[in-house]
């Protein structure tokens, strides 16, 4: 039987391998994190607190409902009617209708117009768990150390001298991507590009906090630019049996609330792919169909994250945050009225399907 293994037990590699179950694919998870509890026989790994809060949108919601873990994350975050946006001393809100915003990027479902903001921990135990119970593995204190591959299979090693052989090995390990250096080199590393987040966790209910709706999602427009935004490109690179996923193939900046987002998109992308390919000697077409559909979606999503880092953020001019304030508030209206969204939803099986039948048209 066919296997995959994958380096990386987190949001993605976890959805990547429940998606590959879905396609009746074996896969294993391997990650260099250490469980935050013993491991015990019949039970589920528990990664505890592993950072604060994610906001998915559409597309992203696509996917874990294809995944049959959504209800179970709308139980465990908060669905966003609204965002806001605000003066850094909390003044001249800007409120965008997130369900219009979605309606405009071509969501169709009602149920999904809504973003959902839930926090990494919980969504990252609902998804480890759902791999728990459809028997797929995860292996802890796995850092990897080197890839190497044959004609007929890839393996990976480990700093523990252990080894996990497969057919096809996806990396899905993060912005810091252990598995990219080893395809790239150690000199492809993520370049810092003048965005940190800083996320707090604060129980409303205990301190009693009352937030309207239109503030349970807000950001700031005038803040102080400091630095240019900065990227590197690498040359096209293939491996026969190696892919990337999610933060590990196109990491962006974190303030536009894609990176997540992007890496469901990866995880529908490849289930429908596998579901259509499920032979392990097709799998050298699925890594070109893949790349074919999602190349140009991560370039053009993270070009629009950057553009949003820096139209988000307020330059040293004169008039400073007040004009960018301003001129946001613009585009909040007109995204308000229809006009316009800062996306785009990817339907993952619709794009697959539309790609099946092109490459039937060109035979």
């Amino acid at each position: 039987m066919p296997s995959v293994v994958i380096i990386g037990a987190g949001l993605v590699g976890a959805a990547t391998a429940l998606a590959l179950h879905q396609a009746g694919i074996q896969s294993t998870l391997y990650d260099q994190a250490q469980p935050t509890e013993p491991v015990m026989d019949g039970y589920p790994v528990e990664f505890g607190e592993t950072g604060g809060s994610v906001v998915i949108q559409a597309s992203g919601l696509r996917v874990l409902k294809a995944l049959g873990v959504l209800e179970e994350c709308f139980e465990a975050g908060r669905r966003c009617s609204y965002i806001s946006w605000h003066k850094i001393d909390g003044s001249s809100p800007l409120v965008s209708d997130t369900s219009t915003s979605n309606r405009t990027a071509g969501e169709t479902d009602p149920s999904l117009l809504r973003p959902l903001q839930i926090l990494r921990s919980k969504l990252h135990r609902i998804l480890i768990h759902a791999c728990h119970k459809a028997g797929i593995a995860t292996q802890t204190g796995k850092k990897l150390v080197g890839v190497t591959e044959n004609e007929s299979s890839v393996t990976a090693t480990f700093a523990d001298g252990s080894t996990a052989t497969g057919d096809l090995l996806i990396g899905a390990d993060g912005i810091h991507s252990a598995t990219r250096r080893q395809i790239f080199g150690e000199n492809c590393t993520a370049t810092f590009v003048g965005s940190t987040g800083y996320i707090g966790v604060v129980n409303i209910k205990e301190h009693g906090i009352d937030l309207k709706e239109t503030e349970e999602l807000a950001f700031y427009t005038d803040r102080d630019n400091k630095r240019v935004v900065t990227a590197f490109k690498v040359d096209a690179k293939r491996v026969p049996r190696v892919l990337l996923v999610g933060d590990a193939a196109h990491g962006m900046v974190p303030n536009a609330g894609l990176c997540l987002m992007v890496g469901l998109e990866d995880v529908g992308t490849l289930r429908a792919l596998f579901q259509r390919l499920p032979d392990a000697k097709q799998w050298q077409r699925v890594l070109e169909l893949y790349s074919t559909l999602r190349v140009p979606r991560c370039t053009k999503t993270a070009n629009q994250a950057r553009s949003f880092r820096i139209s988000n953020t307020a330059s040293a001019s004169t008039f400073g945050g007040d004009l960018n304030h301003f001129i946001f508030g613009l585009v909040v209206y007109a995204a308000n009225a229809g006009y316009f969204s800062s996306y785009t939803v990817f339907d993952c099986e619709g794009e697959v399907e539309k790609l099946f039948v092109e490459k039937e048209n060109e035979n």
